[in-house]
């Protein structure tokens, strides 16, 4: 596959900002959409191995508890 392509800002809103991040891939990817499309989907599988990883690595040690009341 390519080298990893410069995308703009994950926050981008407009629709502008949009067709500036697909035209981006496809140019990362020589033009080739299903090579773009590929890679992206590569990429989300690799970010949500890495969340579901990190999440695994978060400690629950401390929880905030209110006292409870007694009437």
């Amino acid at each position: 596959m390519s080298s990893a392509p410069t995308c703009p800002s994950p926050r981008a809103s407009t629709n502008a900002d949009f067709e500036a991040s697909v035209e981006a891939a496809a140019a990362a990817c020589g033009g080739d959409m299903r090579e773009a499309v590929w890679e992206l989907l590569l990429r989300n599988a690799w970010l949500e191995r890495e969340v579901d990883r990190l999440a695994g690595a978060v400690s629950c040690g401390y929880v905030r508890r209110h006292p409870a009341t007694t009437s």
